[in-house]
């Protein structure tokens, strides 16, 4: 696949195009082509591009944006998210730890006293305890990482029905909402444009020190 690949991009050279990155899903079969490029990101190593021969040039390998969206769906409805205590402090959230626990106990306690008008009316048994095959699902992951998602944790919290550092969660959950918006837009009106690049720009500059 490898060589593939970099023939398609000699031949596109050859044209006159400037191939400055390739995109994928992270399945098994991209990863080993990212492996075959020399790509690795880990915890102690980060190489995210590789040298193409003919141009001499760095071509930066990327994940599309929706598998990573599924990504970040199943780390917090996995485990825990620790996010850094300035953060914390400059958004003044209750608690460092990000966890779908929360959204679990609201979307339980909404089941078992069978609210008519719930507040996770957008989310199904599938998206909230997912299957393997429902885990694989991006639009799932949308309605995971909603707008409505954060302001059913921010509204139950008032109410006090779950505890008051569901907050935090509830922050992180509109922080990459955001940034998926911006990042996956498709739309001028939210897109980077000659006009907001350097909002965009400093937006995802914080984003990265936040997640990285």
């Amino acid at each position: 696949m490898s060589k593939f690949i970099l023939e398609i991009i000699q031949a596109t050279t050859s044209i006159g195009l400037n191939v400055r990155s390739i995109c994928s899903d992270i399945g098994s079969n991209n990863k080993a082509l990212w492996s075959s490029l020399g790509i690795c990101v880990s915890r102690d190593q980060r190489i995210i591009s590789f040298e193409e021969d003919s141009s001499n040039r760095h071509i930066y390998v990327l994940a599309d944006i929706p598998h990573l969206l599924k990504n970040w769906k199943s780390a917090i409805q996995r485990s825990q998210i620790y996010l850094p205590m300035e953060v914390v402090q400059e958004h003044d959230l209750p608690t460092n730890v990000v966890t779908g626990k929360y959204i679990n106990d609201l979307w339980n306690h909404e089941m078992r006293n069978k609210k008519h008008l719930r507040s996770l009316h957008h989310l199904i048994q599938e998206i909230v305890t997912p299957g393997h095959f429902s885990k694989m699902n991006v639009g799932n992951a949308m309605r995971y990482i909603s707008i409505k998602t954060a302001g059913a944790l921010e509204t139950v919290v008032i109410q006090k029905i779950i505890p008051r550092e569901a907050l935090t969660t509830a922050w992180f959950l509109r922080f990459l909402r955001q940034w998926f918006e911006l990042i996956n837009s498709r739309r001028r009106v939210a897109s980077v444009t000659r006009t907001n690049v350097q909002n965009k720009k400093t937006f995802m500059d914080y984003f990265v020190s936040v997640v990285e």
